[in-house]
């Protein structure tokens, strides 16, 4: 049976080693310590007033980080699918990394394609004193939410589960939280309450006596 080690506990945002867009930065000067970053400004020639979170001219490569807006604001969704286009067209690859995400070696090499060692600090999920929870994103949001679950299920995580995925580690924090507040309905919405089936059938330990469910 595989090992589960429960949260338990809330996590600061104000920790440095917490994955944010203002640490992003630091991440990504050790991934790829050769390169230069520009963060949060123009780019040199264009005449949109577009700025992406940190750019790298070398690399031709843009990263941007997720907060829960490119979830929960309709337009900000369409904005950001604007924005990716044209990006890509000026030549630039787009990586876009979710709030509910940390940086891991498995991680690194799902988003990035290196290889790259680091020591992960905090576990994936919804684990923040201020998480903004799915039951607040609109719907394409919830859709945009589904497409990156299931694109996760494949990338292996042991900080919580041993043999389990990132996929795991997020359905698990947002189980908890439903646990603390009693009721599935401040946490999912009923179009993602099949995330603790899927779960719950690979680990058989979470309960269907969930208020709201």
């Amino acid at each position: 049976m595989s090992k589960i080690i429960f949260l338990n506990k809330e996590y600061s945002k104000k920790n440095p080693e917490w994955l944010m867009e203002p640490t992003l930065g630091e991440f990504l000067e050790k991934i790829y310590p050769a390169q230069e970053w520009i963060r949060d400004k123009k780019i040199a020639g264009e005449k949109s007033n577009v700025r992406p979170d940190y750019r790298s001219e070398k690399l031709k490569l843009i990263v941007e980080y997720d907060g829960d807006p490119h979830y929960n604001k309709t337009h900000r969704i369409f904005k950001d699918v604007e924005k990716e286009k044209w990006f890509n067209s000026l030549g630039y690859a787009v990586i876009k990394i979710p709030y509910f995400i940390q940086l891991s070696n498995e991680t690194i090499k799902y988003y990035f394609g290196i290889e790259f060692e680091i020591k992960q600090k905090f576990p994936h999920g919804f684990i923040g004193d201020s998480a903004v929870f799915p039951c607040d994103y609109c719907e394409i949001g919830i859709e945009k939410f589904k497409k990156e679950m299931n694109e996760l299920k494949s990338v292996p995580s042991n900080y919580l589960v041993e043999g389990g995925t990132v996929f795991d580690d997020i359905v698990l924090s947002l189980y908890e939280k439903t646990i603390k507040f009693g009721d599935v309905r401040y946490v999912l919405p009923t179009s993602l309450l099949y995330l603790f089936d899927e779960l719950n059938s690979k680990y058989k330990f979470l309960t269907n006596n969930l208020e709201g469910k």
